[in-house]
């Protein structure tokens, strides 16, 4: 076996920055893709089959609501709710016609399976073990604080997305 040898001083051969995509660290696959999907996917039927029975709406669900009419009518309105998922919301409407909270609930449940595929995606890129990152995500996946965040209307899950991606 031989050793490479690095000179020393000012003559030294130098390690490319494209090393570790040359030598595939961090690298994801399709079966980590399809794994990630898969999650996603189970978690969303789940969670959706807890969304069509009766939850009632609630109050942060009709503000949410209201701060959504709010913006669609172009009206000044000052909401402690961050911007940016009012506006996500309201990008509903064009899609849809008319907004109702079951779609709201689809939409956020959605929201934290995208989190789901983000999260085991960027443990892969870790270089996390196939097993620990599915059951880090599945470990995720059943934390009652993220189930109820998409169980209802709320704006937290898309910080949870935003955070995922990073």
């Amino acid at each position: 076996m031989s050793k490479k040898v690095y000179p020393k001083g000012r003559y030294r051969g130098y390690i490319p920055c494209t090393a570790y995509n040359d030598n595939f660290v961090g690298a994801t696959s399709i079966i980590d893709s399809l794994i990630a999907v898969l999650i996603a996917l189970f978690f969303v039927l789940f969670q959706l089959t807890k969304v069509s029975g009766e939850l009632g709406t609630s109050v942060q669900e009709k503000e949410i609501l209201g701060s959504i009419d709010h913006y669609l009518s172009h009206e000044f309105y000052l909401d402690s709710r961050p911007p940016l998922s009012v506006q996500l919301f309201s990008l509903l409407t064009f899609v849809y016609g008319e907004l109702s909270v079951e779609l709201l609930r689809a939409a956020t449940t959605s929201c934290g399976g995208i989190a789901l595929v983000l999260l085991y995606l960027g443990l892969r890129k870790s270089s996390v073990n196939r097993l620990m990152s599915v059951i880090a995500v599945v470990s995720f996946s059943y934390l009652r604080v993220f189930r109820e965040e998409t169980l209802r209307v709320s704006t937290d899950i898309f910080q949870v997305c935003f955070l995922a991606m990073s």
